[in-house]
């Protein structure tokens, strides 16, 4: 009887060790990033690591963070003579990822493709009054000193036109316009929801880039340098540029609402606002020609 037992344990043994492992390997992917089609400036080998869902299904996944450092799952920023570097575009579902933004992927194989945008000159000469405009808005002549501004941001898809033909660009902008374009520059859909700007609104909000409130009233010229200034600080971008120079000049300085100061600083001493008639204005209302030479002049730093 024992014999027979111990038969029976070594059966038992060599019919388990020819059992499938239970084990899940992980599982290894690649991520391509192109500067220009057929061109990549990274290809990253990652491995998909098993995970379980509730229901018991088990799937591969990948999180990393887009980051320029060299080495790891770094991603260098891609350079283009005459272009501006806008994000990479997911070819999966047509997200546009920025550097600091998180990246997450189950098994496959990726590629993501560079947006650029033009670049305009950096001082630009005002040309002779074209016989064809390039753009055809029947409200900016080619000798508006917002042209090149209007022009840009059409050609962007930044600010498209107010009917088929007009741009309006003496129509005061409102803060729901200013939150589709930046969550739209975010690579963040902003279709849906109860209002044509209820998604810009969500991301505005969550993100800190405004509160949130009042949505249809005009945007003053201080609220549209702190909203470019809270972006740069949600991307990430370093705004202390040593000491902010020049809005202290200007005689309504004081007017500056106390939480637009440091905004109001930091977009005179960038460039972004040459003030109105050698004022600041900052109560003053902007116009979608000012809001326009703004975007320009923010995406071309």
């Amino acid at each position: 009887m024992k014999k027979r037992a111990f038969t029976a344990v070594l059966a038992l043994i060599f019919a388990l060790l020819l059992l499938p492992s239970t084990a899940t390997a992980a599982m290894e992917g690649y991520v391509y990033f192109y500067d220009v089609p057929g061109h990549y400036v990274a290809n990253l080998t990652i491995q998909f690591d098993p995970v379980t869902t509730p229901d018991g299904e088990t799937v591969y996944i990948f999180e990393f963070e887009l980051t320029t450092e060299g080495g790891g799952e770094g991603v260098p920023v891609p350079s283009r003579p005459g272009y501006i570097f806008l994000g990479w575009e997911s070819e999966t579902d047509g997200k546009i990822y920025n550097y600091g933004d998180t990246i997450t992927l189950t098994a496959g194989t990726y590629n993501y493709y560079a947006v650029w945008a033009n670049m305009p000159e950096i001082e630009p000469t005002q040309p002779d009054t074209p016989d064809e405009p390039d753009i055809s808005y029947d409200d900016v002549s080619a000798d508006a000193w917002y042209y090149d501004a209007v022009e840009y941001v059409s050609k962007n898809g930044i600010m498209s036109g107010m009917g088929e033909s007009v741009f309006q660009p003496d129509t005061t902008m409102n803060r729901a316009m200013i939150w589709t374009i930046l969550a739209r520059l975010d690579g963040v859909g902003a279709e849906g929801g109860a209002a044509w700007y209820s998604a810009a609104q969500q991301w505005a909000t969550e993100n800190g880039i405004s509160d949130g409130t009042d949505p249809m009233g005009d945007i003053t010229r201080e609220q549209l340098a702190a909203i470019l200034y809270r972006y740069e600080l949600y991307r990430g971008r370093d705004v202390s540029s040593g000491a902010y120079e020049g809005a202290a000049a200007y005689p309504d300085y004081a007017e500056v609402s106390g939480y637009a100061v440091t905004a109001m600083e930091w977009a005179v001493s960038s460039g972004l606002i040459n003030g109105a008639d050698g004022l600041l204005a900052p109560q003053a209302g902007a116009t979608r020609a000012q809001a326009a030479t703004l975007l320009m002049r923010f995406l071309e730093r």
